[in-house]
Parts: C-alpha cells; structure tokens; sequence
C-alpha cells in the first residue's frame, strides 16, 4: 500500500512537473524531475515539498531577486496616436474597426528599448488596457504582440487595473499614469512621454547594473521629471511607490 501511494505520488509530481516545465526555467524543473524518479534517491520527497520547489523555480516573487518590468502598449510601444492622426479619424473610431489595430507600426526604437531591458535581466510583461465592452480589441492586442515581440507571447497581461500588478521592486511604464489605477502601483512607475522617454528609461536601468552610476541615473530620471508639465496633481496619497516623468508634487498644506 505504502509502495503503491509512493509511485502514484511519483506520478502525480510528474504530470505536474511535466506541465510546469514549459518555461524558461524548464532545465532546473527537469532536473528535479530526475532526482524525483531517481532510483538513486532513497528518500523521495514529499508531493508538498516538491510542489513548494518548483514554484519556487518557476519564479515563486517570494525571495526572488528577479525584477518585473511591466510596459503598457499604446503610446509606450505602438503608435497608435499617431496613427489616429494619420488617418483621420478619432480613437473611438479606431477601436470599433476589428483589425485595424494590426496596422499601427510599432513606436520608433520601442521594440529595441523593451528588448534591451530584457536582456539586461529583468522580467518583461506586457500590460495593457484593452477598450470596455470591445471584444475584437484584446485579441488584436494580443496579436499585433505576437507578431512584433513574438518572445512576449506567454506575458500579455489584459487589465483595467494596473494597481494590481507587480510589487515594491517592480516598474511600470505607462503613458496614461492617471488612468487603470497606475498611480496604485506599488513598485517604480515611468510616465512615458516625449519628454521622458526610452533613452531616459533605458539610462535609469542601464544604471541600475553599474552601482557607481546609480545615482547619476536617478538623477537624470529626477531632472526630467522636473521638465514636464504635470498632467494632474499627484500628492502622497495618490501613488504606492516612486513616480518618474511627472513633475514633483505640491508641497501639501496641513
């Protein structure tokens, strides 16, 4: 009995791991995998532990030293004002067109810009507000990203409410800070504008991997901010973590 309950737990973790092992960090799942059924391993762990490994493996965000860098689309990536404008017609318009979405261009040096923050380690996800009621428009998005950042295709992520996402070591970047509950966002959020744009994003991480230019960096970040004109008032109650590309808060009367 105790010998049968062994192999169908054996088997169980298998199918489970077999499942999981679809990701970046399928080689330590398989590796698992083999000591699990290892003739080798004389005291096979237990359904639990193992179940507890390898979340951990396939990035389990408790002690993970692994940052997340979620970036919106519209305005960040695709062109899509740009378009409106070229065409001629409003972004309602736009919207309620299935397929159109697909021949927006991509913003120039934006697609490098994501891939750069990639490869410097961080853990890149699409995040993006899809129009109210307008089925056509998600998986428009979700195509119009397969078809231009194909390595994103299993990090799209279709929310009204980007407060939800990520936590304090994490980075959002959004052109509409004030819309999706961004400012609830309670890691790093980059307010994407002309004024502070890839280049200014890409020197605040490209810093953040050379500790003596870290603070240059933040610096630079911080001097931009102080360029722009705000879109709204931001006080300390409004925002769960930093803001970058906004101009600084009033200072609050008591």
């Amino acid at each position: 009995m105790c010998k049968s309950f062994t192999t169908l737990t054996r088997v169980t973790v298998f199918f489970y791991l077999l499942l999981s092992s679809f990701d970046t960090k399928s080689t330590e799942i398989i590796i698992l995998l083999l000591r699990c059924f290892s003739s080798e391993y004389k005291s096979p762990p237990t359904l639990v532990s193992i179940a507890r490994k390898s979340r951990k493996i396939l990035g389990d965000r408790e002690g993970s030293t692994v940052n997340r860098c979620f970036i919106d689309m519209d305005g960040c990536i695709v062109g899509f004002d740009q378009f409106v404008r070229d065409k001629g017609m409003t972004s309602e318009q736009i919207k309620h067109i299935p397929g159109i979405y697909l021949e927006i261009p991509p913003i120039v040096g934006a697609l490098e810009a994501v891939r750069k923050i990639m490869a410097l380690g961080y853990e890149v996800w699409i995040a993006t507000k899809p129009a109210t009621g307008i089925a056509h428009t998600y998986s428009d998005k979700a195509q119009w990203i397969f078809n231009w950042l194909p390595e994103l295709e299993r990090r799209v992520i279709m929310t009204h409410d980007k407060g939800l996402l990520g936590d304090k070591g994490d980075y959002l970047i959004d052109d509409q800070p004030q819309t999706a509950n961004c400012l609830k966002f309670s890691g790093t959020l980059f307010a994407f504008s002309k004024h502070f744009n890839w280049q200014d994003i890409l020197e605040f991480f490209g810093g953040m991997h050379a500790p003596q230019e870290k603070e240059r960096a933040e610096a630079v970040s911080l001097e931009a901010s102080k360029s722009v004109k705000p879109t709204m008032h931001l006080s300390s109650k409004d925002t769960s973590g930093r803001v970058y590309g906004m101009a600084p808060p009033h200072q609050e009367t008591k």
